[in-house]
């Protein structure tokens, strides 16, 4: 019984079932397979896939992490598949820190020190162990069929294509002249947001900001009421469930009450002088709905869209 470690890279080929899954395991120099021999035993092989033939119990599981980093720190390596026996296999030699969840926090960080998935395939991997636990909320996937885990691989690769940078990758959208740039995971300011989605094409209802009461109900009398009155919160996204949205105020007194209310809450951030107002048009028709964009590791960029009643804050972008 072994399990084994291969660096795949990414090619749009359709020659065999499995380049049409895009992905080929290229050969490795002399250079690279000659450090494989130093971390592995002699009858391991070192040619990609990297078969450990029983390293893992007769050195030590860090042999797991030792051979993906090799392997991700190649530039012509996109991914890394670990497939075999990983979890489970001689449990009775782990000890001290020669354990399978050391192993597992260990292969967590290089996927974030090097910015490639990484997909693992074992035959233990429908077992509660506390190593798949780590790799599971470490953002790498674990499945029992290698099939399954080969596609993951493949998608995974193909929709992260090009990766962020320490989780907080800079877009600069294409098509429009908004100088706008959405970093991840940080929230987009109102303004920003509707000047973004502008850029796209997409009707935005106004927004204005103002300080105070008064001005409120200056802006109010312009646009005519009902109108919707928002605390301008830098960085939160989901402003109803903190009580900084009151729609449906359909005359002065109610808009004034709704203003004094969110300014004088000290649940809210910052002194009530430094707090900011949008008020806009009770918009009635419509379908409400929440769009965004993301980058993740290790699934790269991501366009998500939700309808009304659907919880925003659950999506953790």
């Amino acid at each position: 019984m072994r399990s084994s470690v291969a660096a795949a890279v990414w090619r749009r080929s359709r020659r065999t079932p499995l380049e049409r899954k895009g992905l080929i395991v290229p050969r490795l120099s002399a250079e690279v397979q000659a450090k494989y021999r130093d971390i592995l035993i002699p009858r391991s092989s070192v040619n990609n896939p990297i078969e450990f033939a029983g390293a893992g119990e007769e050195r030590s599981l860090a042999v797991y992490q030792q051979c993906v980093e090799l392997a991700m720190q190649q530039d012509k390596v996109d991914s890394v598949f670990v497939y075999g026996y990983f979890g489970g296999l001689r449990t009775d030699l782990e000890q001290g820190t020669n354990t399978y969840t050391a192993s597992a926090r260990a292969l967590c960080s290089l996927v974030k020190r090097y910015a490639k998935p990484l997909v693992l395939q074992s035959i233990y991997a429908d077992d509660p162990l506390p190593a798949f636990d780590l790799l599971r909320a470490g953002g790498i996937p674990v499945f029992r069929q290698p099939e399954t885990a080969a596609r993951a691989l493949s998608s995974l690769v193909e929709a992260g294509r090009p990766f962020g940078h320490g989780g907080r990758s800079v877009f600069q959208e294409p098509g429009h002249n908004s100088a706008v740039a959405v970093q991840a995971p940080n929230v987009l300011s109102f303004p920003s947001a509707a000047e973004l989605a502008r850029g796209y094409g997409m009707p935005i209802s106004p927004l204005t900001e103002v300080a105070d009461a008064e001005a409120a109900v200056q802006e109010a009398g312009r646009t005519g009421y009902p109108v919707v009155l928002k605390l301008l919160l830098p960085g939160v996204a989901h402003k109803t469930e903190v009580g900084a949205v009151a729609a449906n105020l359909t005359n002065e007194a109610q808009l004034r009450g709704a203003v004094e209310r969110m300014l004088a809450d000290t649940r809210m951030p910052g002194p009530s002088s430094e707090r900011r107002l949008g008020i806009g048009p009770m918009v009635r028709s419509g379908v409400e709905a929440g769009w965004g964009r993301s980058a993740t590791r290790p699934l790269g960029r991501l366009s998500w869209l939700a309808l009304a009643g659907f919880s925003l804050s659950s999506l953790e972008m």
